[in-house]
């Protein structure tokens, strides 16, 4: 029988929640959930017994018992439900259209999305460059 045991404390691993179970009768397998990207246990795992009457003992005795302040909730582990996949391809679109390189005129490009020309702009004040370095200080 599989069983599922919820609310695990974190720090707890596959060794250790075998022992919570192992006093019923010999455990199969235990195996504690583990998120990917946080590389630490989700909370939960699975404990498989090989005899049923067994399994439900433990069910029984584990369900709301306390381990690191944590009180478990264990039952018998449903199947595991078929979920559409989910596609994660294409989509999006609007905003601007994407610029590739053929799109690009031959002619250099300023090194700054700023205008920085020391060149006046035909009227009177301060250069870009100017208005940069008076306003960031450099």
């Amino acid at each position: 029988m599989n069983i599922y045991v919820g609310n695990l404390p974190y720090s707890l691993d596959d060794q250790q929640l075998e022992l919570l179970f192992s006093s019923f009768g010999t455990v199969t397998r235990a195996h504690v959930i583990i998120d990917r990207e946080m590389d630490r246990s989700r909370g939960f795992g699975f404990v498989e017994m090989d005899d049923d009457e067994a399994a439900k003992q433990a069910i029984e005795a584990r369900n709301g018992f306390e381990v690191d302040g944590r009180k478990l909730v264990v039952n018998e582990a449903r199947p595991r439900e078929e979920r559409p996949r989910r596609n994660f391809g294409g989509g999006g679109g609007g905003g601007k259209p994407r610029r590739y390189a053929s799109d690009r005129d031959s002619s250099p490009r300023n090194e700054t999305p700023w205008d920085l020309g020391d060149e006046p702009r035909g009227h009177s004040g301060p250069s870009g460059r100017e208005r940069f370095q008076k306003r960031w200080g450099r």
